[in-house]
């Protein structure tokens, strides 16, 4: 923040009238007036005003979008964007030396709060860019120019009253705030929009702003009426689709507990299709945990609308690399391309993304309240919602109050929620002590209740452990393809998955059944091609072969739907191996179809944590199961929870299995075991400390913070570096022909933008361990400048190890394995001990 010298007024400031100052200046040379620019943004506001709840609509709101500019009725803004203008109206003041504000928001703030009294209404304007100055001085001010500049601005804001009507004395709250400001951030963004608004209009301004509107896509949703269940997803609703189509009739909150594959996204959808198609909500946004599910769901949602709107309706993609999924061609009409851009996606009609871009909206990020505002009204779907995260938990807490606050309809999607985990969502309402299951909890402003639908859908699941002997298990898993099963096995580690594959390709006979892996560490374009392979193999209506296995990590618990016959996990939290046991069985098919497996079969692989006797020991178990990504405590309580298990049955255990795996049995557990507890409950209060920290509702409109996507919203003690990387560059320092790994031949510039080679370019980075590459000094070449953000690392691949300019950094790439460390398999090649490797390379976790 520049910094001002006392105010003391004594030299008087000529001033420029606010007619002839100007607020914008365009490539060809020529300019606009502050006030015509103003005067856009209050008619842009006027129409976009019918799309916000009534509530926020009780202010004047085409005035409070149009006086955000009046601080460029000022001499430091005016000397900054055009001082040969000054020159010509006011030559003393170009020639005084004086140090003015330039920011002029930062002006607009000053002025509006000593005119109207009202810190909020200042506060708007003053965050207009995002961000607001904490250090606002008192008006008239010399910084910001005296008396005859306030003045001017005084005429300014006159005028516009004169054509929008004055403020009523309405208060506004720090939520009301937030959603204005984002509302007049788009106001100046659409009326900032030069095809539209120049020097050159000869149009009626409010037609032209109509126009301006209409052709960025903003439109109340126009949908078909009264369509049944059937007639939108082409089959009859199961019994808890049915039952949840009949509670959600009202804007509220609604939380839908029910098995893996019990068909939650079609009704969440459908209970979104009833309150949109009858008026309660204006649009939807559908948030998932991951890329990949918001990839996957971002189609099912596309054909929903194609089945419910009238009128051709686009669900934009909402995730930091949703622009990679963009052809080029339909989705840069008009009408679609204005949201695409980052902080504009959730104010498209209807959006499906990542949680994380809705969390933005209550973090204390520039241009987080945009976001609130593109929500606000919507039905906001939050699904594979699950207990096990404290971080993430806290500030997901906190998006379900607000979006509650601003006119939303929530619905929460879990398989796994617990008693407690529920409870933080509905602070309010009456606890349901019961243990039904499925479950549907609803809480409306009208009331709170519990409703249990009937499911006869039930399925048994044989359960065995066993230890990590991962030649014995490479085994059975070979045996149970030959026999023609699906097998999957997940692990909790990217190097563990990739040791279990090896183990595997080495178990077998040449290639009498396809096996794969998938994980994090594959570039953006194999694992597309891989995950393609496989759905097609162990999707709904994949071509099914007579056995397979498929190894991977995390990512097939949540991510791609594919049905198993035969799993193999690592021990994971219970509401993860739900998840996982989830892709048992998923699809209706005949045992013939599944290699003659009666019924489906889950392996837990854990060594037995009972035969710890202390700490160290038990620990030292850990290491070999994941303890670098799940707590020790929650991996004793889940062993417990399980080891007693021969069968479980689905769904009606769930509900037990979770309650048994989170609630405390303080007096059943060893001295050891109550300090891991106490340690768990040390991190968790770190890490709700650290997530309450970070909310906006904590900080208010940050000052001078970045909106980046990669802004905490998920806690990791691993930190990673994205990574290029390539077959060959022949480059000099602004330019460069590069064989990339996909085998794509591009040219680079670092004066030439291309938004087809950003794309190529992006579909060939891999995430790693920072560390990885903490020896060398990384920084973008010139050539690239024009396609990164940040610091990206170009890694050559060379006879399949990895160099970073020319030096070895200890990893090697296949297409089949994809990133791993020199010597990570040679447990595998040589025959030695497989628990060593943990011990070694279990710091490469897949977070």
């Amino acid at each position: 923040m520049p910094k001002f010298p006392s105010d003391t007024n004594n030299e008087e400031i000529p001033a420029i009238g606010f007619e002839n100052c100007i607020g914008k200046t365009f490539k060809n040379g020529k300019s606009l007036d502050v006030y015509s620019h103003c005067l856009y943004a209050g008619l842009v506001a006027g129409i976009l005003q019918k799309y916000l709840p009534a509530e926020s609509s009780k202010n004047n709101l085409p005035l409070l979008a149009a006086i955000h500019d009046i601080g460029k009725v000022s001499p430091g803004f005016q000397k900054k964007i055009s001082i040969e203008n000054v020159r010509k109206l006011c030559p003393k003041l170009a020639e005084m030396h004086k140090s003015f504000e330039e920011a002029h928001a930062v002006v607009s703030e000053a002025t509006i709060k000593s005119v109207f009294k009202n810190a909020m209404l200042a506060e708007i304007a003053g965050a207009h860019h995002g961000e607001r100055r904490t250090q606002v001085f008192n008006e008239p001010n010399s910084c910001y120019g005296g008396e005859k500049w306030f003045e001017e601005r005084k005429r300014l804001l006159k005028a516009l009253e004169c054509k929008f009507c004055s403020f009523s004395d309405h208060k506004i709250d720090e939520l009301q705030r937030n959603i204005l400001s984002g509302f007049v951030c788009v106001s100046d963004w659409i009326a900032s929009d030069e095809s539209f608004f120049n020097p050159d209009l000869k149009e009626d301004a409010e037609a032209v702003a109509e126009k301006a509107v209409n052709a960025c896509g903003w439109r109340k949703p126009n949908l078909k009426q009264d369509l049944s269940f059937k007639e939108i997803f082409g089959f009859e609703p199961n019994s808890i689709q049915k039952s949840f189509a009949d509670s959600v009739r009202i804007p509220g909150l609604y939380i839908l507990e029910a098995p893996m594959g019990a068909g939650k996204t079609e009704a969440a959808l459908y209970a979104a299709y009833t309150l949109i198609s009858s008026g309660q909500n204006n649009g939807l946004y559908f948030g998932l945990p991951t890329k990949l599910t918001s990839d996957k769901i971002h189609e099912r949602v596309q054909s929903f609308l194609e089945k419910v709107s009238l009128e051709k309706e686009n669900a934009i993609l909402a995730h930091s690399s949703a622009w990679l999924n963009l052809g080029g061609g339909e989705e840069f009409e008009t009408g679609n391309s204005w949201f695409h851009p980052r902080k504009r996606s959730l104010l498209a009609p209807f959006g499906v993304g990542t949680i994380d871009q809705a969390l933005l909206g209550v973090l204390c990020v520039k241009h987080f309240f945009v976001r609130l505002f593109g929500l606000s009204g919507k039905v906001v779907i939050l699904d594979e919602v699950h207990s096990y995260d404290a971080f993430t938990g806290i500030l997901l807490d906190e998006l379900v109050r607000t979006l509650r606050e601003i006119a939303c309809t929530v619905i929460i999607l879990s398989a796994t929620l617990t008693k407690d985990r529920k409870k933080s969502f509905l602070p309010t309402a009456t606890p349901n002590e019961s243990n039904d299951y499925p479950l549907i909890s609803i809480e409306t402003n009208a009331s709170s209740f519990f409703t249990a639908p009937e499911y006869s859908d039930s399925k048994t699941i044989n359960i065995t452990i066993e230890k990590q002997d991962i030649r014995k298990l490479s085994e059975i898993a070979v045996e149970r393809a030959s026999s023609g099963q699906c097998v999957l096995v997940v692990t909790n580690t990217v190097p563990k998955s990739q040791e279990f594959y090896s183990a595997i390709k080495a178990t077998m006979k040449g290639n009498p059944f396809p096996a794969g892996l998938l994980h994090s560490r594959f570039p953006a374009f194999r694992r597309r091609e891989i995950e393609d392979e496989w759905i097609n193999k162990l999707g709904k209506e994949g071509n099914r072969p007579k056995g397979c296995i498929l190894v991977g990590t995390q990512i097939l618990e949540q991510s791609i739907d594919i049905d198993s016959d035969f799993l193999m996990t690592e021990i994971a939290p219970s509401d993860m191996l739900l998840q996982r046991i989830g892709r048992l069985w998923r699809h209706q098919r005949n045992n013939s179809e599944r290699g003659g497996c009666e019924l489906p079969e889950a392996v837990i692989i854990s060594e037995n944590i009972d035969a710890a006797s202390d700490e160290k020991q038990l620990k030292e178990i850990f290491k070999n199961c994941g303890s670098k990504v799940y707590a020790p405590y929650v991996l004793w309580k889940t062993f417990q929870t399980w080891k007693s298990l021969s069968k479980i049955q689905i769904p009606s255990d769930i509900r037990e299995i979770l309650e048994t795996t989170y609630k405390r049995d303080e007096k059943n557990e060893p001295e050891f075991v109550k300090n891991l507890f106490d340690d768990l409950e040390q991190k968790k209060l770190e890490l709700r400390n650290m997530a309450t920290g970070l909310q906006s509702s904590n900080c208010g409109i940050p000052a001078g913070k970045d909106d980046e996507e990669k802004a905490t919203t998920r806690y990791n003690e691993m930190p990673q570096k994205d990574c290029l990387i390539v077959k060959n560059i022949i480059s000099n320092r602004d330019s460069a022909e590069i064989e990339l790994l996909s085998g794509d031949t591009v040219k680079v510039s670092a004066y030439e933008r291309n938004f087809n080679v950003t794309k190529m370019l992006h579909k060939n980075i891999v995430s790693i361990p920072a560390y990885a590459l903490k020896n060398y000094e990384i920084r973008t070449p010139e050539y690239l400048k024009k396609h990164f953000y940040g610091n990206i690392a170009v890694l050559v691949l060379e006879d399949g190890i990895l160099k970073f300019d020319n030096a070895d950094i200890g990893r090697r790439y296949t297409n089949e394995k994809g990133v791993f460390r020199n010597n990570s398999l040679k447990s595998v090649q040589q025959g030695l001990d497989y628990t060593s490797f943990e011990k070694e390379f279990g710091d490469e976790s897949d977070w």
